[in-house]
């Protein structure tokens, strides 16, 4: 018997992480581009929900992206700046279920059960993704997208002063 191999070979993820950078830019509004993401994201590494937040000019969290959109409770949603806090995350992190930081999560995401992975997007987003099954956050997995959300988080900058810039 043949024996399957859990982990993406480094040619996948290369191709995973080349069709999430192409992504990037290639859509005119900052909603239509983080849903584009969003949705590549979920389908390439098998997630179950994803959501892309960005701090507005009052330095408030709002959702950008939400796939599906029961990803975020909706006190959280109500409650606006319950979301602030998960701003701080710094590098990516992957939060388990049954911890105390879970059991936190779970009062502003609906994540019972599921393994959730934040992540920063440039200096004003965030990313959060919810997965089924253990080991899809690996480390190697979460430091390889750094460099795309910092790309992406530029776009999504960029996009806001385009409109910004239309407006004045």
């Amino acid at each position: 018997m043949t024996e399957v191999k859990n982990t993406p070979s480094l040619a996948e993820d290369l191709l995973r992480l080349y069709e999430l950078a192409l992504s990037v830019g290639r859509q005119r509004g900052a909603e239509a581009m983080a849903q584009h993401f969003n949705k590549i994201l979920i389908e390439r590494y098998n997630l179950t929900g994803a959501a892309i937040l960005w701090s507005d000019k009052d330095g408030a969290l709002k959702p950008l992206s939400v796939l599906p959109g029961k990803l975020l409770s909706r006190a959280s949603l109500d409650a606006g700046t319950s979301l602030d806090s998960l701003l701080k995350v710094a590098t990516p992190t992957h939060v388990p279920p049954g911890t105390d930081a879970h059991l936190q999560l779970q009062q502003l995401l609906e994540v019972a059960g599921q393994h959730v992975a934040l992540s920063p997007v440039g200096g004003q987003g965030l990313l959060i993704m919810r997965a089924a099954l253990d080991g899809i956050f690996s480390r190697r997995m979460l430091n390889s997208l750094r460099p795309i959300l910092d790309n992406l988080g530029g776009a999504l900058s960029g996009t806001f002063a385009r409109v910004e810039l239309e407006v004045s």
